[in-house]
């Protein structure tokens, strides 16, 4: 395999032939990473890394095919350098990592990019013992200061009436992932100091829309914290709210407040559990209230221009999606179209659902959102923590598992109607985020385990290494 070391332009697009980087740094961490693989490959039991400057150097002269290059701004061209250059820059970097503990735990993002094949195998098994029309797989990496992707289409097809083929570019629908994504926004906006976690929400909302609540005759306050974690007792979504008043008289998240803002709490906020598709209406309304437009554009501004997703739409009756794949279900074996409230499912529903992608896992979990998943991730009440489901490893049903899922912790969330499923799934111990998105229903815990069964085959080998 060619070792060609490439420094590009940031966001500059162009062809990567092994790896690219967006500093020289990365680039050069890299090479000494190249050098670790090699001496850990000759001493299979070592657990520290010594530096030799001169037998780094002979490895270096060893991988004939390295090159580096370097694009120069004044020619608009990428140059190549000499390799004396590389060492020079390699011994420079050295010796001021030195001073900072360079080797810092590299291992913890091992990844086996040999496994991708076997993965290959798992996905398109599993489209076709669930007899799944269209899925599409995605895998994000962390990987030296950068990131890796790699994507799949698996299926007959996106639209089977039209024979349309399911591919990575098929947009479909991923349902309540809307919410997870949804939360990176919160979490951003929370870091620009737009929202707060933990003020009531009547800073946001005015009574008129939403009033105070009482929960045993007495009032109480609701925040961001206990909606997003759907904690704060408000009532789940029914078919009744809006058969009778369309869909296409709705524009924004703010107008959903009608169908349940007088209703009763189920609980008093902080203390209990509740799933809730209204509670995402009623933060869509806040950040509505706050960037004074409607959330679904809001939303759609951020996964364009932030997080790296340009063709994430909601759905609307008033703009067409193209390339959108048909949704379907399975009855008695066979594909069938969906059931007509799948066809009739409002389109307000932008916070909690309602938003249509291709494969792109590039979804960030932000710096707020890691610090308060890093404090409450061994004292949570509740599964469901800031905007996602909280999973641990092994769980009562698994069967069996490699060591390295002991004691697993990911988030994840999960997106499902009769006629669609998503799957986006993070680990952040591993910067390794997977995604999944399917134009058939009720895959929820069939999901579960692709998700993990992945992982485990793009980690466990060195899980196999260091035992």
């Amino acid at each position: 395999m060619a070792h060609t070391i490439v420094l590009f332009q940031p966001g500059k697009v162009e062809t990567r032939t092994y790896w690219d980087f967006e500093s020289l740094n990365d680039a050069l961490e890299y090479i000494c990473h190249l050098y670790e693989l090699h001496l850990k490959e000759d001493n299979p039991g070592m657990t520290s890394i010594t530096y030799d400057i001169s037998q780094l150097f002979d490895y270096l002269d060893s991988l004939t095919d390295l090159s580096c290059l370097v694009f120069q701004r004044a020619a608009n061209l990428y140059a190549p350098f000499p390799r004396d250059w590389i060492k020079e820059k390699i011994f420079i970097f050295l010796k001021r990592e030195a001073s900072y503990g360079y080797g810092h735990d590299h291992d913890r993002y091992s990844f086996d990019w040999n496994a991708l094949p076997k993965v290959n195998d798992l996905l398109e098994k599993f489209t076709n013992e669930t007899n799944t029309p269209c899925l599409i797989a995605g895998i994000r990496v962390g990987h030296w200061n950068g990131w890796v992707e790699w994507t799949g289409s698996y299926g007959i097809g996106a639209d089977i009436e039209n024979n349309v083929q399911c591919s990575s570019q098929t947009m479909l629908k991923v349902a309540s992932v809307s919410k997870a994504i949804g939360s990176a926004l919160i979490a951003r906006m929370v870091e620009q100091g737009k929202l707060s976690w933990d003020s009531n929400i009547d800073h946001y909302i005015a009574e008129s829309l939403f009033p105070a609540k009482k929960y045993s005759n007495k009032f109480v306050n609701i925040t961001l914290r206990q909606l997003i974690s759907h904690q704060a007792g408000i009532r789940n979504s029914k078919e009744q709210d809006f058969m009778h008043n369309w869909e296409f008289r709705m524009h924004n998240s703010t107008q959903l407040l009608n169908w349940f803002a007088n209703d009763k709490l189920l609980f008093e906020p902080g203390h209990g559990y509740h799933y809730s598709n209204n509670g995402w209406s009623l933060i869509g309304a806040i950040v509505e209230s706050v960037e004074n437009r409607a959330y679904h554009l809001v939303l759609e501004d951020f996964m364009r221009q932030t997080i790296g997703m340009p063709t994430a739409t909601c759905e609307s009756r008033e703009h067409l999606i193209m390339n959108h794949g048909q949704q379907y279900r399975i009855v008695n074996g066979k594909i069938v179209p969906p059931e007509i409230v799948d066809i009739l499912r409002p389109y307000p529903y932008w916070p909690a659902g309602e938003m249509w992608t291709y494969h792109n896992p590039n979804v960030p979990i932000m710096e707020e959102s890691i610090k308060i998943f890093n404090e409450t991730i061994d004292n949570v009440k509740f599964r469901y923590v800031m905007g996602w489901e909280r999973r641990e490893f092994p769980d009562k049903t698994s069967k069996h598992h490699s060591s390295l899922l002991d004691k697993l912790i990911y988030l994840s969330h999960t997106g499902g109607i009769g006629s669609a499923n998503a799957k986006l799934a993070i680990f952040p111990s591993y910067n390794f985020t997977f995604a999944l998105i399917t134009n058939r229903g009720s895959l929820n815990k069939q999901m579960d385990q692709l998700a993990v069964e992945t992982f485990d085959l793009l980690f466990s080998h060195h899980n196999k290494q260091t035992e």
